[in-house]
């Protein structure tokens, strides 16, 4: 009985991902413009974002989860480092502060089968500042390979977040229908959107303005107002024609 229960789970999903379900997954290029008091203390900032969406056949709307990194304060500098196992007396310093958000997204799209679709967006979830210092190690980084130099020690001065809300508007243009005229099971979507997004108070620190992390005298506790744009590639399969 488990097994047929098993089995009737399985072929239901498998079943509607191909029939009602179409699903995407996308990277960004994410640009952060601060308002408000945010804007005193902030400048403009990039990063990257990552993001999940459901869509349901034969509806024009797609909900989905969507993650946002941003850093918009940066300094690495050498200077003195001892630790008893540590076998030199320099390490690469780092220190940063940056935003990462974390949200849920609704979109109406204009229409349910076009090449070009234009969409409105709506979206929440909370952002969260973090300033943070990190030690590694220059003298074990492989300039052969992409691995980063190996981390002696990671400190956070300030992890604080907040609420958030906002609605926009977007476009997105599905380049298979655009070259091709054969229908395909999957799609590659070029996806760019903007949202403003309300905040909450939060506390914070720039680390480029206040070099010292530990000086209490450089937070700002503000409002986060910032409009949020996204420029990126979405792969999509399951998709309706």
């Amino acid at each position: 009985m488990r097994k047929v229960i098993l089995l009737t789970v399985f072929s239901f999903f498998a079943a509607t991902t191909g029939i009602f379900a179409q699903f995407t997954a996308g990277a960004s290029l994410v640009i952060v413009k601060p308002m408000g008091g945010l804007a005193q203390n902030i400048d403009n900032s990039e990063g990257i974002g990552l993001n999940l969406g459901y869509r349901v056949n034969n509806l024009p709307i797609e909900a989905g989860l969507s993650f946002s990194f941003v850093s918009y304060a940066n300094v690495t500098e050498r200077v003195q480092y001892t630790e008893p196992k540590y076998q030199h007396t320099e390490a690469d310093r780092e220190r940063s502060s940056g935003v990462n958000m974390y949200t849920v997204f609704t979109r109406a799209y204009a229409f349910k089968n076009k090449t070009v679709q234009p969409y409105a967006d709506v979206r929440f979830g909370f952002g969260r500042f973090v300033t943070s210092e990190q030690y590694t190690d220059p003298f074990r980084r492989d300039n052969s390979s992409c691995h980063s130099a190996p981390v002696l020690k990671r400190v956070n001065f300030i992890k604080d977040h907040t609420f958030n809300y906002g609605a926009g508007a977007g476009m997105q243009i599905d380049l298979y229908k655009l070259f091709s005229k054969n229908d395909k099971d999957c799609s590659l979507l070029l996806d760019g959107s903007i949202n403003y997004m309300r905040g909450g108070y939060a506390t914070y620190k720039n680390i480029v303005k206040d070099p010292d992390p530990r000086d209490v005298r450089g937070n700002y506790t503000t409002r986060t107002d910032m409009w949020l744009i996204n420029i990126g590639i979405k792969f999509g399969f399951g998709l309706y024609r």
